[in-house]
């Protein structure tokens, strides 16, 4: 499944633009992401798995500034999806996110300097700095 939210205009930073795409199995942690990144005045892309998030990134104008991916989904990784992102769009900033506590996942992936890492449970001020100071 693939939705599209403009951002709402009351964030930091309203003017900041572009559009960064979520993709995450849970929906309630895939809502409260949405929220936030709109919040922060980007235009929010959502899927709920790998298969459907890369389908759109294919199909996706120029204008993508970020994906956040969640690094366990079913029917595919987000290590995968972010190797297919990665391949597809050279340069793209990527995000993994998971609950477990070490960037080390990233490392132990071969993903280290091409990707970077949002722990789970996220704050605002976590995606804030992550994305208004350059995902």
């Amino acid at each position: 499944m693939l939705h599209t939210y403009q951002p709402s205009g009351e964030g930091v930073a309203p003017d900041s633009g572009g559009r960064v795409m979520i993709i995450d199995d849970e929906e309630s942690v895939r809502a409260v992401l949405v929220r936030m990144v709109a919040r922060l005045g980007f235009s929010v892309c959502e899927a709920d798995d790998g298969p459907a998030g890369l389908a759109a990134l294919g199909e996706a104008e120029g204008d993508l500034v970020a994906l956040l991916v969640d690094m366990t989904m079913p029917h595919m990784s987000g290590v995968d999806v972010a190797r297919a992102a990665l391949a597809m769009r050279p340069g793209l900033p990527v995000v993994l996110m998971s609950g477990h506590p070490s960037e080390s996942l990233v490392r132990d992936h071969g993903l280290a300097g091409q990707v970077r890492f949002l722990q789970k449970p996220f704050t605002y001020t976590m995606v804030r700095d992550l994305l208004c100071r350059g995902a």
